[in-house]
């Protein structure tokens, strides 16, 4: 299930997200760029949620991938993409799956994604 969050008091009160790790960055543009997850300790090895935000002022598209040759891109008109969208400024929490590394591309411009690896939703 997907939850679009609009405002950190929103993020605040998802109060079953827990935080595993450290927050990363991933500065996005119109090219396509990818980072690795973090590595976590062996007892919480298995978090496959994550808790997005795009601090960035425009639409920032995100994939997920298990090395780093995974692209993402913004779809257009009858053709699909490889990119989940995330709206400027707003939050996004789901399961990740076992990926290990994430990608994103600005849909003009360029724009900061932070996200943390958890629990929740």
């Amino acid at each position: 299930m997907v939850k679009v969050l609009q405002t950190p008091q929103e993020v605040n009160r998802v109060s079953n997200f827990f935080v595993v790790g450290n927050g990363q960055a991933l500065a996005c543009s119109g090219t396509s760029a990818n980072v690795a997850f973090q590595s976590l300790p062996q007892n919480v090895q298995y978090a496959t949620d994550i808790l997005l935000y795009n601090a960035g002022t425009v639409n920032v598209f995100v994939a997920f991938g298990s090395d780093n040759t995974i692209t993402a891109s913004a779809p257009t008109n009858g053709t699909p993409a490889n990119g989940i969208i995330i709206a400027p400024s707003a939050y996004l929490a789901f399961n990740k799956g076992y990926a290990t590394y994430i990608a994103g591309i600005a849909a003009s411009s360029t724009a900061t994604l932070y996200f943390y690896q958890g629990y929740g939703s």
